[in-house]
């Protein structure tokens, strides 16, 4: 393999391509496997010989981080080392991701998924969600326990990095470890447990076949207090859970998940941890559990890179094409259409859509507001209270949508269509939300990746018009002659300008002169089916043989098999 290959396949596998299909490409740019003046091996080869070439692990990823920094001055990492000196807790966060959480970091999500890298730590993801809906990653860790006082660390590293912004929500399974640790490091914020976590332990926790169905209306239905209470004395008298010691202790802490108790208190939209669990299998397709720790941070800022790709497309989608009014309140829609994103303005098009079905049946005038009676015109047994503040302008609605996601509620559009306004109050538009949510925040001028990605753009354009030529000059003797002998002149000339300059090489350095000491983790050990380990020692379990039960043979070999 000569140099420009090896390039291109270490360009390959830091985009996740495997060394088979990496072959398979190499065949197809020179015409069939035949063309290939390497195999599979040479590859394989060249892979291990870089890492053996590669400083220690632990350094190595220290190093990294270190020669991001220069690029972005933001970038916030710590970590710790166990009385080995072994890496034990990484933890870091870049400037665009810091940026975002001052803007976006109001609700959080967060859990631990593993087998990403070859020492099987635990990857911790702190994320939430942007203008446009989407999940976005505010800080990453690796850990090496899921303890209280792990994730009271992680914590304390987050609301340092974020410049001590603390959350107003956040959600998570229902784990001990981080409900203590949240409730110590952010004792004001709303801790959410994820809804289908708890049905699915309910399937477990209760035998009773309708337990689940009732149990899943007093979760995710919009009921007032009293209807909850009502409605689960109904389910535990039915069901015959009264002595259930899960059913009990769930209803002690029934604030934490019973969308009654929760009404007001802004989730923006999550209910569950499913957005946590779908980015895990997003991460999932840039990492694998094979992955040391410097090619997993490489390819974990490479999907950062592409999920803020996804970002920029979204800004682009919301900010040029004209929207098709699809409702009578086109008034309405254009104005929601101007101000919201495009996933965002699609939650507010429903609600114009079923503000159609409500009517307002009467109102009352205070000195101070204006109250609004909103009902069904099919349903008149259910109503509900839309305040106008007369000084302030502002709408308040008793469902209490509006604080909970900060959109406007169907109650609220109907009002309004009520009162023919010729666009939506300035006071129901959150920034959070609106196209120009991130106008206050500097660009930045360059993306952060794992390598420099103009080097490989100009090599590829350069590869592209080189086969050209070759695919030209070949024809005849004379054009092949003349264009390899200008080939070999300009490379003479290029090696020669290489040597007198030098090569620019990425060097890795260490934070400090403690890291220089820093040693890798642990891998995991790995043992045989029945437990019993490889090699010899006073660990491993002595086999016995079937037949007779003794020590030091199998049943092949045992003498009782021959008689």
């Amino acid at each position: 393999m000569n140099e420009a290959d090896i390039t291109q396949l270490n360009s390959f596998r830091k985009s996740g391509i495997t060394t088979p299909q990496a072959y398979g490409v190499f065949a197809n740019q020179m015409g069939g496997y035949q063309n290939v003046p390497f195999g599979p091996r040479q590859m394989y080869n060249e892979k291990f010989k870089k890492k053996k070439v590669e400083v220690c692990d632990a350094r190595g990823v220290i190093g990294f981080l270190c020669n991001l920094k220069e690029k972005d001055p933001d970038l916030m990492w710590k970590h710790t080392s166990n009385e080995e000196g072994r890496l034990n807790k990484l933890f870091w966060s870049d400037g665009i991701s810091r940026d975002n959480y001052l803007l976006f970091g109001d609700v959080l999500a967060f859990d631990a998924t593993y087998k990403k890298n070859k020492y099987k730590r635990p990857l911790v993801l702190f994320s939430g969600a942007n203008h446009h809906n989407q999940t976005i990653i505010f800080a990453v860790a690796l850990v090496s326990d899921e303890k209280e006082e792990t994730y009271v660390w992680l914590l304390d590293n987050l609301l340092d990095a974020m410049r001590g912004k603390t959350l107003v929500s956040v959600i998570t399974y229902g784990d001990l470890a981080k409900k203590n640790a949240i409730k110590s490091v952010f004792p004001n914020a709303h801790h959410r447990l994820c809804a289908w976590h708890l049905l699915r332990n309910a399937v477990s926790n209760v035998s009773e076949p309708k337990f689940v169905q009732m149990f899943s209306r007093c979760v995710l239905w919009d009921l007032e207090i009293v209807e909850f209470e009502d409605r689960w004395a109904q389910m535990v008298i039915e069901c015959g859970c009264e002595d259930n010691v899960w059913v009990q202790d769930l209803y002690e802490r029934r604030k934490m998940w019973a969308a009654a108790y929760m009404r007001g208190e802004f989730f923006a939209g999550f209910r569950t941890t499913s957005r946590v669990e779908g980015l895990h299998a997003q991460v999932g397709k840039f990492v694998d559990s094979w992955n040391n720790l410097t090619d997993f941070m490489h390819n974990f800022f490479r999907y950062m890179s592409y999920q803020r790709q996804r970002e920029l497309e979204a800004d682009f989608a919301s900010m040029h094409g004209d929207h098709v009014p699809q409702t009578q309140l086109k008034r309405l829609e254009k104005s929601a259409s101007n101000h919201y994103t495009s996933n965002i303005f699609r939650l507010v098009s429903k609600g114009l859509h079923r503000c159609l079905m409500l009517k307002v049946s009467l109102f009352k005038e205070t000195s101070t507001c204006i109250i609004y009676f909103v009902e069904r015109f099919s349903l008149s047994s259910r109503r509900w209270n839309v305040t106008l503040c007369k000084t302030t302008s502002e709408f308040k609605c008793s469902c209490m949508r509006m604080e909970s996601y900060d959109i406007p509620c169907d109650h609220i559009l109907v009002v309004s269509r009520y009162l023919d306004l010729p666009e939506i109050p300035s006071s129901l538009i959150m920034g959070r939300w609106t196209k120009d949510a991130k106008e206050r925040l500097e660009l930045r001028g360059e993306q952060l990746g794992a390598w420099d990605p103009m080097d490989l753009c100009r090599f590829t354009v350069l590869r592209e018009n080189c086969r050209r030529m070759c695919k030209a000059a070949c024809r005849a003797p004379e054009t092949f002659r003349d264009t390899n002998e200008l080939v070999l002149k300009q490379a003479r000339k290029l090696e020669k300008l290489e040597k007198g300059d030098g090569v620019k090489q990425t060097v890795h350095v260490v934070a400090n002169d403690a890291d220089q000491y820093l040693r890798d983790p642990l891998k995991p050990i790995k043992r045989r089916i029945g437990g019993a380990s490889r090699g010899s020692g006073p660990g491993r379990r002595t086999s016995h043989c079937g037949l007779c039960g003794g020590a030091g043979h199998n049943r092949k070999t045992c003498l009782r098999a021959t008689q």
